[in-house]
């Protein structure tokens, strides 16, 4: 029997290997891939799975190593001419003609982390796509979703030569697959209850179900395959902390900053928390505003308080766009004033809202 430690089968910060399920995408993707000459962009938030799809669909597709030119936009993002950062990812002079010798040499040229490139540079692959297609050069763009639509809609004439890929959430029976792989390899079992709280909880976020099931190994004291099988029988609510603590480093501070809004009268600011809370609590992907005013009102039996607190529920609506921008998460939350809903765009962001407990320890002085 293999031994394998535990962070070699649940791992949220690595592509997984041996407990990596092909998500719903898959083979479209990996189709797109062997038609010669398609672009192809996949956009989606944090934690979705993106890079994992990404390295796995390119070699089903025969593009191993040698066969692709990995770029992170992380590394360039301060540069404001794609042609100097071409320049400085393939060691050639600045010369149009030697970068697309370059380019067309590279067989695919990923871009990974589009989303950090300036937004010129963005803009310009999007305007020079069209034409490097006509060049025999391939691009593989990877990113959130809103950055990555805004290149799309530079030239609408892109159309059949990009295949366009949105990834969010995988099924309930992903999840399972993820959990079934693990306890294989770690000769683990997992309690039907343990299992049926952490599929709920992940709700089909890849990187999530990683985070889940490493963590209630851990504190099972599963550091790696064990000898003879091992049960695992944890509450979510056992292991919350643990989870939230992957997550708090990248969200804590802007929910922190979500909550206090703009920079109002202090009962705005509550506004700006309960609405928050209100989403945390009802844990749909999407909110309409007259739920959430509902909600806000319900506990308030005072006429004029409830007048008050409705108006202010309609300038924190009003501000919340530009509270969510100045927060950088604007990828994460998305208001539509058209149907007056809030969507959680975010899988990730919207596991840690709901694990989070809004009732202690917060202030939104």
């Amino acid at each position: 029997m293999e031994i394998y430690s535990v962070a070699e089968v649940f791992n949220e910060s690595e592509v997984p290997v041996l407990t990596f399920v092909e998500p719903k995408e898959y083979n479209d993707l990996v189709g797109s891939l062997v038609t010669s000459g398609k672009h192809v962009t996949l956009s989606g938030p944090s934690g979705c799975g993106k890079t994992t799809l990404a390295k796995k669909s390119l070699d089903e597709a025969g593009f191993g190593p040698g066969k692709t030119h990995w770029i992170s936009g992380r590394d360039h993002s301060h540069i404001e001419e794609i042609s100097q950062i071409f320049c400085k990812e393939f060691s050639c002079e600045n010369d149009e003609d030697e970068i697309l010798l370059c380019l067309q040499a590279a067989g695919i040229v990923v871009l990974d982390d589009f989303h950090h490139l300036t937004e010129k540079v963005r803009n310009y692959i999007g305007y020079k796509l069209k034409r490097w297609h006509e060049k025999d050069v391939r691009f593989f763009i990877i990113g959130i979703a809103s950055s990555s639509k805004k290149m799309l809609d530079i030239d609408s004439e892109l159309g059949i030569r990009n295949d366009v890929y949105e990834m969010k959430r995988q099924g309930d029976d992903f999840s399972r697959q993820v959990i079934e792989l693990g306890e294989k390899h770690l000769n683990i079992k997992i309690s039907d209850n343990a299992r049926s709280q952490f599929v709920k909880a992940a709700s089909g976020i890849p990187s999530a179900i990683q985070v889940i099931c490493r963590v209630a190994c851990i504190r099972n004291k599963i550091f790696k395959t064990q000898a003879s099988q091992a049960d695992v029988d944890c509450q979510m609510e056992d292991i919350k902390d643990g989870v939230l603590r992957i997550y708090r480093g990248k969200y804590h501070n802007k929910l922190v900053g979500l909550c206090k809004g703009k920079q109002q009268a202090r009962s705005v600011h509550n506004t700006y928390f309960d609405i928050i809370k209100i989403i945390g609590i009802v844990g749909k992907g999407e909110v309409q505003f007259q739920e959430i005013q509902q909600r806000l009102l319900a506990s308030i039996d005072d006429a004029k308080e409830k007048a008050k607190k409705t108006t202010s529920f309609h300038n924190c609506i009003k501000y919340l766009p530009a509270v969510i921008e100045e927060r950088g998460l604007e990828d994460a939350i998305y208001v539509n004033r058209d149907s007056e809903s809030i969507s959680i765009e975010d899988p990730s962001f919207g596991l840690y809202l709901s694990l989070t407990d809004l009732d202690g320890n917060w202030s939104v002085n």
